[in-house]
């Protein structure tokens, strides 16, 4: 794990802070802009714009409906091949960016720490950029999780466009799964597949909450190791220290609720997708 273990001397020139912003600026753009293009660069292109993927979710989640059949459609696939590409691209992207600014926040950190003898202001602006860009670090790792979770469970993340699929098909869908829900009664092989699809939807998301409640215990567990080892004279250093500690062991207990809250989901999907076609959820 990246710590702020020493006060060591730091070259965090505004050059090199003008890079970072610079990169970080490029791959938020990215991020946002290049997965639509990129995933149409596979064997069945893409979609225009949103509206244009949205029309197109609603008529093949029809015809998957209309099936009967388990199985997806060719249309389905083809919209599901279409969302896994455009989420490898968003992963890819976030990774990136998560990185960059994990970076950048143990320079900024460090030059705070190393940074006894200037003035004040200078002092507070790297304080003040550090806690931003851990915040934003934070953020890019929940969009990490987002798209990884979207990447394995296309089917499930694709449902949210189907707010203009045709009234019928939608009806339909929520006669099935409230009728499961309230009596047990065995759903269709689509409305099944649905249920069976939410489940591991969430149970991926469960996962990625586990495994990063852990990275930020282990977190937690190394600053604090460096406040118990940094000396009582250097304050500054080990108020750093127990800030981050405090910081990350707070984070992790969030991130274990979130892979509680997603495991009852999955161990349960069916009521939780009701919720969700009836948009309560």
């Amino acid at each position: 794990m990246s710590t702020f273990a020493a006060p060591r001397p730091t070259n965090l020139s505004a050059r090199m802070l003008a890079a970072f912003a610079a990169l970080t600026a490029i791959l938020s753009t990215a991020f946002l802009l290049a997965p639509p293009p990129l995933a149409a660069l596979g064997p069945d292109g893409g979609y225009a714009d949103e509206p244009a993927l949205t029309d197109a979710v609603g008529t093949a989640f029809t015809g998957y409906w209309s099936s009967g059949e388990a199985g997806l459609t060719p249309d389905l696939e083809r919209l599901v091949d279409y969302w896994v590409r455009f989420h490898i691209f968003k992963t890819a992207f976030a990774v990136v960016l998560a990185i960059v600014l994990a970076t950048l926040t143990v320079r900024l950190w460090r030059a705070f720490l190393a940074a006894a003898d200037q003035p004040l202001g200078r002092r507070a602006a790297a304080a003040t950029a550090g806690t931003l860009t851990a915040a934003l670090t934070l953020v890019a790792i929940m969009l990490v999780m987002a798209n990884i979770q979207c990447t394995l469970s296309p089917l499930s993340s694709l449902a949210t466009f189907l707010d203009h699929a045709p009234a019928g098909t939608l009806t339909g869908v929520r006669a099935q799964l409230h009728a499961t829900v309230a009596t047990g009664a065995a759903a269709s092989p689509p409305v099944q597949h649905l249920i069976d699809d939410f489940g591991w939807y969430h149970a991926v998301m469960a996962v990625l909450g586990a495994v990063t409640a852990a990275a930020f215990a282990a977190l937690s567990w190394s600053q604090w190791r460096h406040f118990a080892r940094t000396a009582r004279t250097a304050r500054r250093a080990r108020r750093v220290h127990v800030g981050f500690a405090i910081l990350a062991a707070l984070t992790a207990v969030g991130f274990v609720l979130l892979a509680y809250g997603n495991t009852g989901v999955a161990a349960d999907p069916a009521p939780a997708l009701l919720a969700f076609f009836e948009g309560g959820w």
